[in-house]
């Protein structure tokens, strides 16, 4: 994951928490002096662990937006913080078109670092290689995303 960090570091992320060293919970209220994040999204995929926590990571009032897929695998989810918290809690995976017109605005007037965000792009013939990319198995080498591309 030190790839990926490094590549949320360079677009801009204020902070980065290596969930295999440090604890994400206590860093999260170090940073925000024990109040929690006012928004937590959930994007892993397969991880149910993750759903637990961004119940632990969010303040009062705060929202949690749910928007891995976990494979049918069921996460527990005790409902009273939901409630006792006022939270939001939204599933979603995409976007909405006005949030794609901000992006695109904001990449074309080149307010966002894509050359970190790029990863890996390869010819059609080297889709293997892209499998194992994708999946993290390459015996190599790491990519933040990886893209097929049909010459």
């Amino acid at each position: 994951d030190s790839l990926r960090l490094e590549a949320a570091r360079k677009a801009g992320a204020h902070h980065t928490i290596n969930v295999d060293k440090e604890d994400v919970v206590k860093r999260v209220k170090e940073i925000t002096n024990e109040w929690g994040a006012n928004v937590v999204i959930d994007v892993t995929s397969m991880s149910t662990v993750a759903v637990q926590q961004a119940f632990e990571l969010i303040m009062f009032g705060g929202t949690v937006l749910l928007a891995g897929l976990k494979n049918g695998a069921p996460s527990e989810i005790v409902t009273d913080k939901i409630v006792l918290n006022a939270l939001t809690v939204r599933g979603g995976a995409g976007s909405t078109e006005p949030s794609m017109k901000t992006a695109v605005q904001l990449i074309n007037e080149g307010q966002v670092p894509t050359e970190a965000l790029l990863g890996e792009v390869l010819p059609l013939d080297r889709f293997d290689e892209a499998l194992l990319l994708l999946k993290r198995q390459h015996p190599n080498r790491e990519a933040i995303r990886v893209t097929i591309k049909h010459c």
